[in-house]
């Protein structure tokens, strides 16, 4: 008749020990999340955070520094939807990269982000917020794209009309990249060329451009979206 009753404080006992084992035991504390950054002012002279790149048609994703000693590396995600899915596109093993340059595969869709920062045991941080960021076409066309005078016009097309706002022109110095000028332009609709004249605002650190100097400059396109835009190659020119 005692048989049962101990067997069953037997099992009692034993899924106590079972519990108390697994209690005790170090808990798995993921990394900590990091933060995409918006990215800064069109005409900031240093720039940061979300943005078009000059180099075909890729998005700069930049996120935060977590301060976790456990990150070594992230995921950054992709998709065209804000709730998702998510595809990995890559995984980057370097905990000191804290941006990359996502090629996209159309310039069509909005693509949306977020990054997980990981440990090196496969552990994943609750995935960051998410940003996104719509590509359209680059200026074509670039003049001048050689010598110049001092004070030149600079002249390209835009295929994105109705759906470019403003363009931002930047000038610098090629061989210390040092900004000259960034001027803001307004978009004029019906017209095969825009254009806008060296420092017709003012702005420039020099009122013209120095003989014999080598200069580079491309033209941004705001578009007419929150987070959309592109940025075309820098061209080279010579002031004579």
């Amino acid at each position: 008749m005692r048989t049962p009753a101990v067997f069953f404080l037997l099992l009692v006992l034993i899924f106590i020990n079972f519990n108390c084992k697994n209690s005790s035991g170090p808990s798995r504390v993921r990394p900590i999340a990091v933060r995409l950054i918006p990215g800064v002012d069109d005409t900031c002279r240093v720039e940061t955070g979300m943005d078009a790149v000059p180099e075909g048609n890729a998005i700069r994703i930049e996120w935060t520094d977590n301060r976790d000693e456990r990150t070594e590396g992230y995921e950054v995600n992709r998709s065209v939807s804000p709730q998702g899915p998510f595809s990995k596109i890559v995984t980057i093993q370097d905990p000191g990269q804290r941006y990359y340059e996502d090629t996209v595969p159309s310039i069509v869709p909005r693509y949306y982000y977020s990054v997980n920062a990981i440990d090196g045991e496969g552990g994943r941080s609750d995935p960051s917020d998410t940003l996104s960021y719509r590509l359209i076409l680059k200026a074509q066309d670039l003049q001048p794209s050689e010598i110049c005078g001092d004070n030149p016009e600079f002249r390209w097309r835009d295929e994105n009309s109705p759906h470019a706002d403003a363009y931002i022109v930047r000038v610098r110095e090629k061989t210390t990249g040092n900004p000259v000028w960034i001027g803001w332009i307004q978009a004029r609709y019906g017209e095969e060329y825009q254009s806008a004249i060296y420092n017709t605002d003012g702005s420039a650190s020099v009122s013209r451009l120095i003989s014999g100097r080598a200069y580079e400059w491309r033209v941004d396109i705001i578009g007419n979206e929150s987070r959309c835009g592109s940025e075309s190659p820098w061209v080279s020119v010579t002031i004579q």
